[in-house]
């Protein structure tokens, strides 16, 4: 799924990754594919699970209490109505920890970027001006000769 994704951003103009942050890309990438995943898996196996045991609970109802099999007619609909409802109003909010996340990963993904500049601009060698006059003359020389 990472590859048909990052295979996706490959086709992409340009324009697209300047109108996003660089962690909103990333987060695309990691996070939701995860956490999508991780739902698939899990909601299936749910999923069936549910399904046997309304069957087996309506089946044996059936067979031992038409009253209880009423009380069960009442009580799902209004179960499944309230865990609509329910997720109605969760899914703002995992678009808003979806979006926090995204900022905190362009965030570090600049802190580091400018934390490796930072290490690379300390690693160049700072020669002091005086010796600057004499070595560049030198090496001219050198390359002259070698030419």
């Amino acid at each position: 799924m990472r590859q048909d994704v990052f295979e996706k951003l490959m086709t992409l103009p340009v324009g697209y990754f300047d109108k996003l942050q660089a962690g909103d890309i990333i987060n695309r990438i990691s996070y939701d594919i995860d956490t999508l995943n991780a739902s698939l898996s899990n909601d299936i196996l749910q999923a069936a699970t549910g399904i046997i045991t309304v069957v087996g609970a309506f089946i044996g109802m059936v067979l031992i209490s038409p009253i209880l099999l009423a009380v069960f007619a009442v009580t799902i609909p209004i179960s499944i109505w309230i865990t609509l409802q329910r997720s109605k109003s969760v899914r703002p909010l995992f678009r808003k920890r979806s979006a926090s996340l995204a900022a905190l990963n362009g965030f570090s993904e600049e802190k580091l970027t400018a934390e490796k500049a930072r290490f690379h601009q300390s690693l160049t060698i700072k020669i002091p001006m005086p010796l600057t006059r004499f070595i560049t003359p030198t090496i001219m020389q050198v390359l002259s000769v070698l030419a």
